[in-house]
């Protein structure tokens, strides 16, 4: 059973969630960033044993949240973009897209930075400066090590805080 629906199950899952596939496969802990059909979640899962019999696996699930609430306390903002083909069924009405990119989680982003991401090559620039505004880009990786997308943090060196570029 993999959901908190009860009548929900028996889906097969090794063609999305990696970390679970690769847990039963080879009955060792796995963890990375990877994208289900509701979101783009870091994962960790562990395998479960009873009497050396393996019964199946644990998975604790992270968002994004911690990293957006830590760049908000440090005075800087954090976007995260996923490529198009990654669209998730859960959240298409809460995208926000920009070059070929999806923007997760827009409750929890800085939505005043948006108009400077279409005027930026993050794809082929890791560090960009835009009058005062500073953008740092970094490619972001799935399990499987799939290039997914991009993490981008901004700063604007008007802003009173330590410098984190």
């Amino acid at each position: 059973m993999r959901s908190w629906d009860d009548e929900k199950k028996g889906d097969d899952l090794r063609y999305f969630r990696h970390t679970i596939y690769e847990t039963k496969q080879n009955k060792t802990p796995t963890s990375g960033i990877e994208i289900g059909k509701c979101g783009v979640f870091i994962r960790g899962v562990s395998p479960v044993f009873a009497n050396n019999n393996f019964l199946g696996s644990i998975e604790v699930m992270l968002g994004f949240n911690h990293l957006y609430n830590l760049s908000k306390r440090q005075k800087y903002d954090l976007l995260i973009l996923i490529k198009d083909n990654y669209k998730i069924e859960c959240f298409k009405k809460s995208y926000i897209k920009i070059h070929g990119f999806n923007i997760i989680d827009k409750n929890d982003i800085n939505l005043n930075i948006l108009p400077f991401l279409d005027k930026i090559d993050f794809k082929n620039q890791n560090f960009i400066k835009l009058k005062n505004d500073y953008f740092y880009s970094k490619k972001l990786y799935d399990f499987k090590n799939n290039h997914i997308g991009y993490i981008i943090m901004h700063k604007n060196s008007k802003s009173k805080i330590n410098d984190i570029f």
